[in-house]
């Protein structure tokens, strides 16, 4: 989406996203062009589940992550 900032120094991002929307623990729909915006640690700390599908993208891998609370835009 071309929406990509992060600043190093303090943790602070802001970065577009596409995936499934959470809501009471299930999967409520599909969401894309959506924005998450936050600092890294404090996003971390808001991990709840994390996935058993590590998938890379070029030399970067991550599995899905559940976060408790994020700040979503679309």
């Amino acid at each position: 989406m071309g929406i990509h900032m992060a600043n190093r120094i303090t943790g602070e991002f802001s970065v577009g996203v596409s995936g499934m929307w959470v809501e009471n623990g299930k999967k409520a729909y599909p969401i894309k062009e959506a924005v998450i915006s936050g600092n890294f640690l404090d996003m971390f700390k808001e991990v709840e589940a994390v996935g058993s599908d590590l998938r890379f993208y070029g030399k970067i891998g991550s599995p899905s992550l559940l976060i408790r609370h994020m700040d979503v835009s679309g």
